[in-house]
């Protein structure tokens, strides 16, 4: 190949090609799923919790729902992180069940603080392996 951006990024583009292949074999989406489903259910307790703690008690299930919602919404490419979109659609979606308004911009803001705590953690986690080699993780993982 001469085209040379190709002959430039060689390695880059074997790892890419790798990638993809796992990609193709679905461990890597499973894998994603898997982790997806456990941070959902991680922050439906999480929500369990704070709405207890602000005086309201709403079944497991429904607190599941309403956090994939809410997750949902703050996808839409109206707002910087979904800032603002999650509070107000909380307020609805919470209503439904009875609970206040404040308390339902309450329990989306600490969604949101939790959100940026995940974010954060990754952050930290892809900081990381871009200072140590495949190697050097190898290494520590056998160890």
């Amino acid at each position: 190949c001469k085209i040379p951006f190709l002959v430039k990024h060689k390695t880059e583009l074997e790892e890419l090609k790798l990638v993809c292949v796992e990609l193709v074999k679905g461990k890597f989406i499973m894998a994603s799923f898997v982790a997806s489903l456990t941070c959902l259910l991680l922050m439906s307790f999480w929500v369990k919790f704070i709405a207890l703690h602000l005086g309201v008690n709403v079944s497991q299930s429904v607190l599941l729902l309403f956090v994939c919602t809410l997750t949902l919404v703050q996808f839409l490419p109206v707002s910087v992180g979904g800032i603002g979109l999650r509070e107000s659609a909380a307020v609805p979606f919470f209503g439904i069940i009875g609970i206040l308004p404040d308390t339902a911009v309450s329990i989306a803001v600490i969604i949101s603080l939790f959100t940026v705590a995940r974010a954060f953690i990754g952050a930290i986690v892809f900081g990381l392996s871009a200072i140590f080699s495949k190697d050097q993780v190898k290494r520590l993982m056998e160890n």
